[in-house]
């Protein structure tokens, strides 16, 4: 009998590269300016540029915006300034005042959540996003969601930017973002549900993968999502499809040098979440 070897354990670095490249189109760094001399930002998580009913912003981890200190203000009238890097170069900067947030779940924990957000762009900004990035529609079904994260040759990606791993500078030329946007391929996945709310879990093994951050603090808010692969006619691998199916929000601690990245999973983000949104 002939076996047919999963395309997912056999991901080359150049593969994985790609992967990357692609998921990074939708992604975000959210940063802020705060005040000093110099002036310094602040990398408050990553986040995944959406579409939904008309709508368009930055679905991330209600935590990334509440629980930094200080606390985020977006709406007010004497808003901070917030800086969004996204994948083509391009920085957009606005202040507070002009965004407008949608809380879509407040944490009642940190392990569990729910612990979700959206950052609305106002019409006026969305042409400096058009020119950096794409938006992922939130108008694909959750069944459709799941039959792509379910198929058969399907790798699971944990996306963002890890603190540890940006270099970002405030001066007077602007701001100088020398940052990695990451991706954490997931060789085992745990589904949870609680109530209405659903959890993936993509476990961390530092046995076999040492150059694993030691912390993921940046990457909260960040879109996990599922590829799916196919044999080329090539004889390689390519990219058949791919879809956000989960939003991280908590990290759990090392033990027996393992760890959980956690997620809200497919029917929190595009059903769940914005039942009284």
């Amino acid at each position: 009998m002939k076996t047919r070897k999963r395309l997912t354990a056999i991901l080359s670095d150049g593969l994985q590269t790609e992967i990357t490249s692609t998921l990074a189109d939708y992604s975000v760094a959210i940063l802020r300016l705060l005040n000093g001399n110099p002036p310094r930002c602040q990398l408050l998580g990553s986040g995944t540029v959406i579409q939904r009913n008309g709508k368009f912003g930055i679905l991330t981890a209600d935590h990334c915006l509440h629980e930094c200190m200080p606390e985020a203000q977006l709406g007010r009238r004497r808003g901070e300034v917030f800086i969004f890097v996204l994948k083509r170069g391009g920085v957009v900067r606005i202040n507070g005042a002009e965004l407008s947030e949608r809380r879509l779940a407040v944490p009642s924990s940190k392990a569990f959540g729910p612990d979700l957000t959206f950052i609305e762009i106002p019409k006026a900004r969305q042409s400096a996003f058009n020119a950096a990035c794409s938006y992922w529609p939130m108008s694909r079904s959750v069944l459709r969601s799941i039959k792509i994260f379910g198929a058969t040759n399907t790798a699971l990606v944990a996306a963002g930017f890890v603190d540890a791993n940006q270099d970002i500078k405030a001066g007077k030329e602007g701001i100088h973002h020398d940052g990695l946007f990451q991706g954490f391929f997931a060789n085992r996945r745990v589904i949870k549900r609680r109530g209405k709310w659903d959890y993936i879990g993509i476990r961390c093994n530092y046995r076999k993968a040492a150059d694993l951050p030691v912390t993921f603090q940046g990457l909260s808010g960040g879109g996990i999502w599922a590829v799916r692969l196919k044999n080329s006619v090539l004889g390689g691998i390519e990219i058949l499809d791919f879809c956000l199916v989960g939003v991280v929000f908590y990290e759990t601690p090392i033990v027996k040098r393992q760890r959980t990245i956690r997620g809200h999973f497919i029917r929190s983000i595009y059903k769940a979440a914005w039942v009284d949104a």
